[in-house]
C-alpha cells in the first residue's frame, strides 16, 4: 500500500498528447497524490497521460487484487469512465481496460476507495498497471489519486516509500507475494 502523497519510486509518467500551453498532465502534490488535469488558463486542453507502475513480479501469488483511492472533478461526470481510465497488461504490450465499479460522483473532492479489482488473470512477472488521464478541449476533468494497493495473496506487493520520474528506467523494489 502506497500514499501516493509521498510519491512512488520507479513508476513513469508517459505523455501521449501535450498541448503546447502546458508544461505536465500529471503532476505530484504532496496534499492530494498525484493530480492529472488538462486546465490552465481559464480552458481545458484535448490531452492524453499515462501514469505506469513499474514491472511487478506477481508470477508466485495464485491471487491478486488492486485499490485505489481518488477523486474526480471539473469534467463531466457522464464522461467520468472515458476520462479517467485504468489500464493492466501482464506483458508490456497488450493494456486492457479494468472495471472500477466504485467510482467518486465527479461533482466534488471527496476522495473514494475503490473496491478490490481482481487482477488474477494478469498474474506475471511482468504485471503493470496504468492511469490514464484523458480530456477534450472544453473537458478537462481533474483526477487525484492519493494510494494504490497491490495485494497478492493477501499480502501487499510494493513496500519501499518511493517517487515517481518522468524517466522511463527507474530503480524500484518489490516483494515477492
Amino acid at each position: 500500500e502506497k500514499d501516493f502523497k509521498s510519491s512512488i519510486k520507479g513508476w513513469t509518467i508517459k505523455d501521449v498528447i501535450v498541448p503546447s500551453e502546458l508544461t505536465d498532465i500529471w503532476q505530484h502534490s504532496t496534499t492530494y497524490g498525484y493530480v492529472g488535469s488538462a486546465f490552465a488558463n481559464d480552458s481545458s486542453y484535448t490531452a492524453e497521460s499515462w501514469l505506469i507502475s513499474p514491472e511487478l513480479d506477481l508470477s508466485t501469488a495464485t491471487q491478486a487484487t488492486v485499490a485505489f483511492n481518488q477523486c474526480f472533478n471539473k469534467g463531466a461526470a457522464d464522461n467520468l469512465f472515458a476520462d479517467c481510465i485504468v489500464k493492466v497488461t501482464k506483458d508490456g504490450n497488450t493494456w486492457d481496460t479494468l472495471e472500477v465499479k466504485t467510482m467518486p460522483d465527479g461533482t466534488s473532492w471527496t476522495f473514494v476507495l475503490t473496491e478490490n479489482i481482481d487482477i488474477t488473470k494478469y498474474i506475471s512477472d511482468k504485471f503493470q498497471i496504468a492511469f490514464v488521464y484523458k480530456s477534450l478541449s472544453g473537458n478537462a476533468p481533474k483526477w487525484e489519486i492519493d494510494l494504490v494497493k497491490i495485494v497478492g495473496d493477501g499480502e501487499p506487493i510494493i513496500e519501499e516509500e518511493t517517487h515517481i520520474t518522468n524517466t522511463p528506467e527507474t530503480a524500484y523494489t518489490v516483494s515477492e507475494a
